[in-house]
């Protein structure tokens, strides 16, 4: 009986393990993709005060100055 409980207790723990695992990837995978895309939009068609859009217009920079 012992046995039984310890190996469905590992299932669950492996089970859990991989479906938390899945869903980190999952998120980071969206993550960079979205900041990958707004990265690309930026430099595609921002840019502002008339500057070229690969002027960086994150890290606080003002790309109008």
């Amino acid at each position: 009986m012992v046995v039984v409980v310890m190996v469905v207790v590992w299932v669950v723990v492996v089970v859990e393990a991989v479906a938390l695992t899945a869903v980190l990837l999952y998120c980071f995978w969206w993550w960079w993709w979205w900041c990958w895309w707004l990265w690309w939009w930026r430099r595609r068609w921002g840019g502002g005060g008339g500057v070229s859009g690969d002027c960086g217009c994150d890290c606080g920079r003002d790309c109008g100055a």
